[in-house]
């Protein structure tokens, strides 16, 4: 089943990242940690374009530690 819409938010770090996704209701769909690197942040990135038809995204940081994320 897929949602409207989605909302993504990205707590970047270093070693890893924190993904949170909320729906329509505000009912958390997805909280996880991702390794940074680039088959895990793409594995996670297909999933949640899975999950809902339209997806907003955001972080908290554009530092170097985000350059995958935000490639």
């Amino acid at each position: 089943m897929t949602a409207d819409r989605l909302w993504v938010g990205v707590d970047v770090g270093k070693d890893h990242h924190w993904v949170c996704v909320v729906d329509d209701a505000g009912k958390q769909v997805l909280s996880r940690k991702v390794v940074n690197d680039q088959q895990p942040i793409a594995a996670v990135i297909a999933e949640i374009d899975q999950l809902g038809q339209e997806v907003a995204w955001t972080v908290d940081l554009s530092s170097v530690y985000a350059s995958l994320l935000l490639t």
